[in-house]
């Protein structure tokens, strides 16, 4: 290597030789003529009005690696806008009268890859006769112009406007034919060969025959309607045309919005039929207006009746358990059972749990005796709240579930909760003590259905009288079966002890 800042003569000179230091600038030469060019041509304004200089920065250099532009595009009803660079926009719009993809207007953007458009659109003239809701009537033709429509009627027709608030013009026969007849701009007078009473106009011999949306009203062809319409929540208003092809609409009040959305106005229209299309198809709903702030008290009300109707279920269910359970447990016991019980001395028990037990027994059988009494009036008036929450039950469960699984499941509750768990606990070992704490409810009970209850009872205490005190006391062969059975019960009693 040479040394920095070494004089001439140097060893480092000596070292390259002389033919290679005379060639080195001329390897350059070519390379920078190449740069030279390249600049000039990216850099220099174009010499002519066709670009050709741009042109060639358009084409690019494979080594710079430039973008090519999309061509330009002309339409002879529309004008193009925007740039041709390769992601640039460019929008096409059409004069009046023409269209492009039924819009105004298009929009394109250029490929960055291959400098191509996306799509080669062209504006169309659009047929303005198809924007005519009559087109011409029965005796017009509608010529198609230019951002406008014309209709020339037939020789003889009649030119006149549409009924409702559109005023198209329209081309009829007035005078002429049905003797006369003239079935207005929508419809079309028609002689009959026979007499059709079924839908005659008049004189039985014609008839109007009538565009889509409209009927013969005796006179001409009128709109068909579809009548007014009332907001269920009375939190709208109605307001249009309510006939054929007419525009109603609702229009919610402050605070409101329509049904399933959040706008707080539907426009609808009358069908061809005379009917609304709910009318028609059942799986649409009538537009209504709803309140977010009545909607929160609605869900609050819908809860609150759940839970009513809940509690109410689970009421009839306790309520027949509980009838089934005393009917069972009250009823089948006799006042002269509870006589007995009450007069037992308690110096003849044996032992001090029997004692005890007859303790019990007594007290109990002193606070049902009395209602005992009448056994009739107790009797209705289980049955009668036995039958009341039997029969109510599927009525609340209806409103919780499907009626099916309603009645399934009242049978079941009734069956199983109301029927044979009560019978089994009411009637099992200590009998008088589970009845003796619902003899208070059965008092309640008995006075709240006292008027339904009572003239049932006297009927029944007419045609079937119950035993008397009497008939109550035991014969004496009664008796001595009696002593017969617990002799026996003591006999085999003493032997299990020996």
């Amino acid at each position: 290597r040479c040394r920095r800042g070494a004089a001439r003569p140097d060893p480092c000179f000596r070292m390259i030789p002389e033919p290679v230091l005379v060639k080195a600038p001329l390897l350059l030469v070519p390379q920078l003529l190449r740069s030279l060019l390249l600049f000039v041509a990216l850099h220099a304004p174009p010499a002519s009005g066709d670009g050709s200089i741009k042109g060639l920065a358009d084409k690019g250099d494979g080594a710079s690696g430039q973008q090519k532009h999309c061509p330009e595009k002309k339409d002879p009803h529309g004008e193009w806008e925007g740039s041709t660079a390769p992601g640039g926009q460019y929008t096409l719009k059409c004069n009046r009268g023409f269209e492009v993809d039924g819009q105004p207007t298009i929009t394109l953007m250029c490929s960055q890859e291959d400098g191509q458009w996306n799509a080669d659109p062209w504006c169309l003239n659009i047929d303005d006769c198809k924007g005519r809701r009559y087109g011409c009537g029965p005796a017009g033709l509608c010529v198609d112009e230019t951002g406008w429509s014309r209709c020339e009627c037939e020789k003889g027709a009649t030119e006149g406007v549409s009924q409702d608030q559109h005023k198209e013009v329209l081309c009829f026969f007035k005078n002429g034919t049905c003797h006369g007849r003239n079935c207005g701009p929508h419809g079309v007078c028609m002689d009959l060969t026979e007499p059709q009473p079924s839908f005659d106009s008049g004189s039985n011999g014609y008839r109007c025959h009538c565009d889509d949306g409209y009927y013969d009203n005796d006179q001409e062809c009128a709109l068909v309607d579809c009548g007014e319409l009332i907001d269920p929540e009375d939190m709208g208003t109605w307001k249009g045309d309510h006939r054929f092809k007419g525009e109603y609409s609702l229009e919610c009040v402050e605070g409101a919005h329509i049904y399933g959305s959040v706008e707080r106005a539907n426009t609808i229209t009358c069908g061809k039929h005379g009917k609304w299309d709910w009318e028609v198809n059942k799986s649409k709903k009538m537009p209504r207006c709803e309140s977010p702030a009545k909607q929160e008290h609605e869900a609050h009300v819908a809860l609150f009746q759940f839970w009513s109707f809940l509690f109410a279920a689970l009421a009839c269910v306790c309520g027949a358990a509980l009838a089934a359970g005393l009917t069972m447990g009250l009823v089948s016991l006799e006042p002269r059972e509870m006589e007995i019980i009450t007069h037992t001395r308690l110096d003849d028990c044996e032992s001090e749990d029997e004692r005890e037990r007859l303790k019990r027994q007594q007290r109990a059988a002193s606070h049902i005796y009395p209602v005992l009494k009448d056994h009739h009036l107790l009797l209705v008036t289980l049955l009668l709240l036995n039958a009341l929450a039997n029969e109510a039950l599927p009525i609340f469960l209806d409103n919780l579930v499907s009626p099916v699984v309603a009645v399934l499941l009242s049978v079941t509750f009734v069956l199983v909760c109301g029927e044979i768990l009560p019978s089994a606990v009411f009637t099992g070992q200590h009998q008088l003590e589970i009845v003796e704490k619902f003899v208070p409810l059965v008092h309640v009970i008995m006075s709240v259905l006292y008027v339904i209850a009572k003239p049932i009872a006297m009927a029944l205490d007419r045609g079937l009288p119950h035993k008397s005190a009497e008939d109550e006391l035991y014969t004496r062969s009664e008796i001595r079966a009696i002593l017969t059975l617990h002799s026996q019960v003591d006999q085999s009693s003493t032997g299990r002890e020996k």
